[in-house]
């Protein structure tokens, strides 16, 4: 758990600002040069829901509340990836920059917290 997790806080450190700026050319009316990115985001996203569902599970009964606090975060974030999926198929570029400043980077910083909270766990 722990080598996953330091591993899922770097990936989440880099992520976050090459998703920010993507955020700010889908808002600026260069919606093509975000998507480029964005689509290729889906795989660590991917890995990311991943990891929350192993991390949940991997922890002890004594630290249920951090695990249901992690699986009711990976369900937020699972719903936002769906719904950037059907913005982007629908080439709705105003719903993908709403979902991705509204959910998925608010899913995402949730994630870093947690993270923290099980380095904290497993030091």
């Amino acid at each position: 758990l722990q080598n996953s997790t330091e591993s899922a806080k770097e990936y989440l450190a880099r992520a976050l600002p090459i998703l920010t700026e993507n955020l700010k050319r889908l808002r600026s009316g260069d919606p093509q040069s975000g998507l480029a990115t964005i689509g290729e985001s889906t795989d660590g996203l991917t890995w990311i829901l991943d990891y929350l569902g192993n991390a949940a599970l991997a922890l002890p009964a004594s630290e249920a509340t951090l695990a249901a606090d992690i699986t009711e975060n990976a369900k937020n974030l699972t719903q936002a990836v769906h719904l950037m999926v059907d913005a982007m198929k629908s080439q709705d570029y105003a719903l993908l920059g709403d979902v991705t400043e509204f959910e998925l980077l608010e899913s995402l910083s949730r994630t870093q917290v947690l993270i923290d909270r099980i380095l904290n766990k497993t030091h």
